[in-house]
């Protein structure tokens, strides 16, 4: 019979979360960097090396005590890779993205699109062409026939449509896995980010995830709108990015009623040419030299402007994730809620809330270290108590011991580690009901199945005492 005893107490201990959903022992927040035109992948994996190096690792860092706290991890920044193809390719892409934002038909862009050659190479145009100009254009459109630009145009949005579903697909995984998702798009990048959210594909294609939550940081941006409004996402445009100017003039010149997000910053760096030079960047455009720069404004760079405003989204995403699922803080329970998600994240498969006629005891949270604070004591009767132990301080592969006494009247116990993995589980135990090897004296390891993080870290314990009259005592520490 002791053998069989220990045999269970084995199975339990096997660490599993089978079917539990990712979001129940994986939380991250995860960063993704959206490039812009006429960038190959060596250039955009220097800018989200940047982003990371520059803006990230101190956010994450200054964040370190937040993310501990509400169970989350800060994620690597990944790439939603724009293709580059060409400068011609590349730009009618752009121009493309501008006119279908704008809401014009694809059939009405390609129309256009010898306005937006013809402008890229420098050819002035006035806002109506006269016959005679239209002959001129005629001449130029020799050199690349209609049917050649017809040819131009399809395969252009072919490709866009191609890119577009690589990021819808990784979109939707990230999504899918329950991850607060931080866009940073640059350029031609705030296209995307604005298809994202007008095509839908910022929702999880699993009906069962959480709601989705998602920011959007536009950076030199040449688009007509936000991707998201109510302050999930904001934008810097600087005064000197000779790049959209050069946007806005041609909206303009072209007289197409495309309004373009107007610069909402200066960099205050002098002239253009002094910019130029203390930039090193000759469009005053570039992600990493202008939208990163420490220097310029004066006082508040774009650097900590970026940062700033990265920092707040993260903040925020992570309370509304919480907020979706569970409400605003302030219950007694809301800690253990954030473990258990409404139950979304079944622990011991026990609402302590939800058992009547009993007491129920707030959760009480210890962080164990092994020297300073060992071991946990607690002693009850008829109530229901929840235990939440923070075992991140302690080495990998640490073991832990436990002492349950029920004593003669049943009681039941379940202990979680991570939250949503049962490793111990005994209901209504006790010697009037034939209980043997009574009082319990186990152990169990932490850290050694995932690793120590905020979420995967945490040993949860509840015990449910059976009858007014029982009595029971519990221990856990370190060995």
């Amino acid at each position: 019979m002791r053998l069989l005893t220990f045999i269970l107490v084995l199975i339990f201990y096997i660490p599993s979360l089978a079917g539990v959903p990712d979001w129940c022992y994986e939380r991250k927040v995860q960063t993704v960097f959206v490039n812009g035109m006429l960038v190959d992948r060596k250039s955009a994996r220097y800018s989200i090396n940047k982003l990371k190096n520059l803006i990230l690792v101190p956010i994450n860092n200054q964040l370190k005590n937040f993310y501990l706290q509400n169970y989350f991890e800060a994620e690597s920044p990944k790439l939603l890779y724009n293709y580059h193809m060409g400068k011609v390719d590349d730009a009618i892409e752009a121009y493309i993205q501008l006119c279908l934002e704008s809401g014009m038909t694809f059939e009405e862009a390609r129309k256009t699109l010898y306005l937006w050659l013809a402008k890229l190479n420098n050819i002035a145009i006035p806002p109506t062409l006269s016959p005679i100009y239209q002959l001129f254009f005629d001449k130029y459109l020799d050199k690349i026939t209609e049917k050649q630009v017809e040819k131009l145009t399809e395969e252009n949005y072919g490709i866009l449509l191609k890119n577009y579903q690589e990021h819808k697909e990784k979109l939707q995984e990230w999504l899918n896995k329950g991850y607060p998702v931080i866009l940073v798009a640059h350029s031609q990048g705030n296209f995307f980010a604005n298809a994202y959210a007008d095509n839908g594909w910022l929702q999880p294609s699993d009906n069962s995830a959480p709601p989705p939550v998602v920011r959007v940081l536009h950076l030199a941006t040449p688009a007509t709108k936000l991707a998201l409004g109510d302050g999930k996402a904001i934008y810097y445009t600087a005064s000197e990015d000779l790049v959209i100017a050069k946007f806005v003039r041609f909206a303009s010149d072209l007289a197409l009623d495309i309004k373009i997000l107007p610069p909402n910053i200066s960099l205050n760096c002098g002239s253009i040419a002094v910019c130029l030079s203390r930039l090193h960047d000759i469009t005053l455009h570039s992600f990493v030299n202008t939208y990163l720069n420490e220097n310029y404004p004066p006082g508040n760079s774009m650097r900590s402007l970026v940062r700033t405003a990265l920092e707040s989204f993260i903040k925020s995403a992570v309370e509304e994730w919480y907020s979706n699922l569970i409400g605003a803080p302030g219950s007694n329970f809301y800690e253990f809620e954030k473990l258990a998600l409404n139950g979304r994240c079944p622990v011991c498969g026990i609402d302590p809330t939800a058992i009547t006629g009993r007491q129920i005891d707030p959760p009480r949270i210890v962080e164990l270290d092994c020297s300073n604070n060992p071991g946990v004591a607690m002693r009850g009767g008829y109530q229901v108590t929840t235990l939440i132990l923070d075992t991140s301080k302690l080495p990998k592969n640490s073991s832990l011991n436990f002492y349950f006494e029920p004593y003669y009247i049943p009681d039941s116990i379940c202990i979680s580690h991570p939250p949503g993995n049962e490793i111990y589980k005994r209901i209504k135990i006790g010697r009037n009901v034939g209980t043997p090897d009574l009082p319990i004296n186990e152990s169990f390891q932490v850290n050694n199945f995932y690793g120590v993080d905020p979420l995967k870290s945490k040993v949860v314990v509840i015990i449910v005492g059976e009858d007014p009259q029982t009595a029971w005592d519990f221990e856990i520490g370190c060995q």
